[in-house]
């Protein structure tokens, strides 16, 4: 049966209600008005009393100039029902657009208000298997009655979608003397059964129809649909389903295209001859998709067996289809369509895992890593909560191929048991060139048994990964994760990946933990253990942690576990880094507690922070981590007393915020990285020194480096290595002993690259000032890239003593590598050369200004190679390139 509304509109300088009757009220449009018919198909409706529309009797319709939403020009209604057909005779301007809401519903219901394009649906007294719930809906935007066909055609379709419940136990309730009955059934001695439902997931109750949106002044609400008697008449059967006993139906108001809720029901009975209450289970059934304009029928022996149960989305009256129930152990050959193994169900799924990890029934069928393959999702997956075995379970078996989900939604997965291997989540291991993209993960379960023994990696998506990564547009869900360490909701555990590149990849509504209290740890939001390789290619990009429970847990048995919102552990590595960009973590509750007793909060860099930290026991290496462009952790400081306490603490990355300064010289003996951020750092006493490390040659640290702004003092290494990094020395100088350098360095190693020392000024300047001045190098390495050593004057604007403010490296032998590339200098450079010095390891390049280099032997000792390289060295600078040495008092000019 079809019904057909049709609607002819009117103009809308007629801001009164419309009859149904046409008006003539041409007069006031002085000629400019057209006549559109509307007519709006409701779909081809069947014959069953739930469904078929029969009860809609009254249209609204409200009407807009186009792109005007906020003034609404005709709002009116229609109850003349004429055979199905709604006809409203509404003149349009010529030239002018719209945009119109119709919504159609039985005008008793009491259940909607449309205000405008705002529609408020009253959950309050609801009742199960309510037909009267049911209604239609149809916008047009951006209507031009000039071009319009006559008559105009509109599709109405429902906003709902409708949730249907029936069981194939029927009979075996009947023959205990219970039965199911409409409320108008006339049968001696039997009374009905009820139901409820009740929806766990919250709903909000206003929404704009224009743009399918959540309106201002909605609440969200949690949805108990009170009993009522069954929606058929005695052992009827679901439509196409045969043998299936109709108990219940709702009607659900799905605002997205697509999504999941939890749904209880319950179901009451008894026998009127003995007063005998019957009490079936509760059925609790979570992650059901509902979709507009759909059917979900639940099916399964409901009254006496809860768990067996089928959830079937079914398209209202444009066929079926049919999401199925997997058993826990059936399997089924997808699709394969070239590269692609298409798969259509749960069982198709457990073939591909049963593929990889070699444990097909099939004679002569050995695993297949699925290298160069694409497994392929065509329907939404539906795993029953029943127990899963990850796609990789055990080592050697990994998937290497890529896993698309095409946009669809695995529901139901759970791993619980440990099967003698570590790695948990959909899938266990990955390595090769793996890709996972496309994919929602909606209400899984991957959660370690307290008899578990041994490793148990938790995630939704991967236990534990190796190789190159990458995961794009990945989102879970509605899901929980408790593992006895490394646990997280996309990935668990790095087992050292090459590269791993994550991005828009989403957690909601998790909860992670871990379930070892005394070596549990690694728990993240997103991420667990990250270890990546050494210069390797590490990216989370666009991606984010919201409204999840996330509680670490740090051990007393095994020092301090590192826990993050966001990222939990990162093992760092030289040359590698793990940058984070445009992420973000919001409406959390993230905790640690120490063995699982109160949650506690530690003194130091890493603490209840959006990245864990260091993996316990591993070095840090600051650089590791980059968030937006920016090193992780970091301290933002503003005062001298700020940058004392930061570095006092190990903060290992320091960005001022402010010009700092101090009236004495300071020492850092700890790794830390200074990003002065344009800003200055000053000591108010020419004299006075900022000294990295101490003064021994036999220590390997501090590694401190200072970059991005200005510093007004002499900068001295002692030990360790020294890096200088677009700085821009000045104010003045007061050298107090021979040799020393606005740069010095004695037993430090150093680089220098971008450095300015135009603006340095000498005070009372000591007989051999120097722009830089290095000592006992006979290891290690100097490195001078782009810098600028100009000469210097005093603050009377003279030249200082000598003239010269001169480069002094002194003295170079072994091993010490000396490299210059590409730098000006004022006046000639003084490079002191051992007696056993490897002139092999000094590089001189692109450079402006003079070089002597100081000999300590005999030039009758030189070698044809070394004179060889003085030549490169001429060849390969800008000025002169002197030979001195000392024995002899002669210098050559090359």
């Amino acid at each position: 049966m079809k019904n057909i509304f049709r609607f002819l509109m009117a103009a809308v300088i007629f801001f009164g209600a419309v009859s149904c009757a046409k008006e003539d009220i041409s007069s006031s449009l002085a000629g400019g008005e057209v006549e559109v018919t509307f007519t709006a198909n409701l779909p081809e409706l069947g014959t069953r009393a739930y469904g078929n529309a029969e009860h809609i009797n009254i249209l609204h319709y409200n009407v807009y100039q186009h792109g005007q939403e906020d003034q609404l020009k005709i709002s009116g209604v229609c109850t003349e029902n004429n055979g199905g057909k709604f006809i409203i005779n509404i003149p349009m301007i010529k030239g002018m657009k719209y945009d119109i809401v119709f919504w159609a519903q039985n005008k008793d219901c009491g259940y909607y208000n449309l205000v405008g394009k705002e529609l408020t649906i009253n959950y309050n007294g609801a009742v199960a298997n309510d037909e009267n719930r049911d209604a239609f809906l149809a916008t047009l935007t951006d209507f031009d009655p000039s071009s319009a066909a006559h008559p105009y055609i509109v599709e109405l379709k429902r906003p709902f979608a409708q949730l249907n419940v029936a069981t194939s136990d029927y009979n075996t309730v009947k023959n205990n003397g219970i039965y199911l009955t409409k409320v108008d059934d006339v049968n001696e001695n039997i009374d009905n059964i009820t139901s409820d439902l009740k929806i766990t997931t919250q709903v909000d109750t206003k929404f704009n129809l224009f743009t399918n949106e959540v309106a201002d002044g909605s609440v969200k609400q949690t949805v108990t649909f009170a009993p009522s008697k069954m929606p058929c008449a005695l052992g009827e059967t679901l439509n196409n389903y045969a043998g299936y006993t109709y108990l219940s139906m709702n009607y659900i108001f799905v605002l997205s295209e697509k999504e999941s809720v939890d749904v209880e029901y319950n179901f009451t009975g008894n026998r009127a001859t003995d007063n005998f209450k019957f009490p079936f289970t509760k059925v609790v059934i979570p992650s059901v998709p509902l979709k507009r304009n759909y059917r979900t029928n639940i099916l399964g022996k409901l009254l006496t067996q809860a768990a067996d149960f089928e959830v079937v989305l079914e398209k209202e009256f444009e066929g079926t289809k049919e999401v199925a129930i997997w058993d826990g152990v059936a399997t089924e050959e997808p699709v394969i369509n070239g590269n692609i193994y298409e798969v259509y169900n749960a069982a198709q799924l457990a073939h591909i895992a049963n593929l990889v990890n070699g444990t097909l029934t099939r004679e002569a069928v050995a695993a297949n890593d699925l290298a160069g393959k694409t497994v392929k999702l065509m329907n939404d997956i539906y795993l029953a909560n029943e127990e899963w075995t990850p796609i990789g379970n055990i080592q050697p078996h990994h998937f290497k191929g890529t896993f698309d989900g095409n946009g669809k939604t695995i529901y139901g997965l759970k791993v619980t048991e440990h099967n003698g291997a570590h790695p948990k989540g959909l899938i266990g291991i990955v390595s090769g060139n793996p890709t996972v993209k496309n994919l929602t993960i909606d209400g899984a379960t991957v959660a370690m048994k307290n008899d578990h023994t041994g490793d148990f990696y938790a995630a939704g998506l991967i236990g534990t990964f190796y190789g190159n990564l990458t995961v794009e547009g990945v989102t879970v869900k509605n899901s929980t994760f408790v593992g006895n360490n490394k646990v997280a909701g996309l990935l668990a555990h790095d087992g050292v990946c090459s590269s791993l590149k994550i991005n828009n990849c989403h957690i909601l509504n998790c909860n992670i933990s871990s379930a070892n209290l005394t070596d549990g740890g690694n728990v993240g939001g997103l991420l667990g253990l990250f270890q990546g390789a050494a210069n390797g290619e590490f990216k989370i990009t666009n991606s984010s942690v919201k409204n999840s429970t996330i509680v670490g847990i740090n051990s007393s048995n095994n020092g301090k576990r590192a826990n993050g919102e966001f990222v939990a552990c990162v093992s760092s590595k030289e040359n590698q880094t793990l940058v984070i960009e445009n992420c973000e973590v919001e409406g959390n509750d993230f905790t640690q507690t120490i063995d699982g007793s109160a949650p506690v909060t530690y003194v130091g860099p890493y603490d209840n922070l959006f990245v864990g930290g260091e993996r316990n026991g591993y070095e840090e290496l600051p650089g590791s981590v980059v968030i937006d462009a920016l090193p992780y952790p970091h301290t933002k400081v503003a005062t001298w007393a700020e940058f004392d306490a930061a570095i006092t603490n190990n903060k290992s990355y320091l960005i001022l915020t402010a010009d700092i300064s101090t009236d004495a010289s300071y020492t850092i003996t700890k790794n830390v990285t200074v990003d002065l951020n344009g800003k200055t750092l000053a000591i108010n006493n020419a004299t006075s020194c900022i000294y990295t490390g101490v003064d021994n040659k036999n220590t390997t640290g501090p590694n401190v480096t200072f970059k991005n702004g200005n510093i007004n003092c002499i900068v001295y290494g002692l030990s360790g290595n020294l890096t200088l990094t677009d700085i821009v020395f000045g104010g003045t100088i007061g050298y107090v002993k021979a040799y020393q350098g606005v740069i010095s360095t004695k037993y430090a190693n150093l680089l220098a690259e971008r450095c300015d020392m135009a603006s340095v000024k000498a005070s009372a300047p000591e007989s051999r000032p120097r722009a830089l001045c290095t000592e006992a190098k006979s290891s290690g390495y100097i490195k001078l890239i782009d810098c600028n050593f100009p000469s210097a004057s005093d603050g009377t604007g003279l030249l200082v003593k000598q003239k010269l403010l001169r480069t002094y490296i002194n003295p170079l032998s072994g091993s010490a590598v000396l490299e210059i590339t590409n730098c000006k200098f004022g006046v000639a450079a003084n490079i002191d050369l051992g007696a056993s010095y490897v002139w092999s390891n000094m590089n001189l390049t692109g450079c402006k200004g003079g070089f002597t280099f100081t000999i300590s032997r005999k030039s009758t000792s030189y070698t044809d190679e070394e004179k060889a390289f003085m030549q490169t060295v001429k060849a390969n600078n800008t000025g002169d390139v002197r030979l001195d040495w000392t024995d002899v008092q002669k210098m050559y000019v090359y």
